[in-house]
């Protein structure tokens, strides 16, 4: 996609690469001194202690695009949603909330692992930002599996 502001995100252990672009209109930081994203392979430094990385991170993909403000800590993640209820009211030994039964929660779906998620929310951090929707863009282009 096209256009997009891509920051104040955390990057995390991704399979093969943590993004790619291929399109030259993606913004993926926020200027000095908002920051860009947290990156957990970026090899650079932060000499002089503002938490923003020296060097940029470069970006994967044919658009040569750089977070030219990488943070070199995580960003604040809030804690989970509450638990999905661990009701089985049919008694087949799957909680209600993951058997898409009438009473199930609205808008929890469940993964490949059998956890419990919010829709949109692929990296399970109980938030929908735009890491989730690269997630979607890249499993749409076979790049990765959810």
């Amino acid at each position: 996609s096209s256009n997009n502001s891509i920051f104040h995100n955390n990057f995390i252990d991704n399979f093969n690469y943590n993004a790619h672009d291929n399109r030259d209109s993606n913004s993926w930081d926020d200027g000095y001194p908002s920051g860009g994203n947290y990156w957990h392979d970026y090899p650079g430094m932060d000499a002089d202690g503002d938490g923003i990385g020296e060097e940029p991170y470069d970006i994967s993909g044919g658009a040569g695009a750089q977070d030219r403000y990488p943070i070199v800590q995580m960003w604040n993640i809030t804690a989970p949603p509450d638990p999905i209820p661990a009701i089985d009211s049919d008694g087949d030994g799957v909680p209600d909330a993951w058997d898409d039964e009438p009473d199930t929660p609205a808008g929890y779906w469940t993964d490949s692992r059998g956890r419990g998620r919010r829709w949109g929310d692929m990296n399970g951090d109980g938030k929908l930002t735009s890491a989730d929707a690269l997630m979607i863009l890249q499993a749409a282009v076979g790049k990765i599996e959810l």
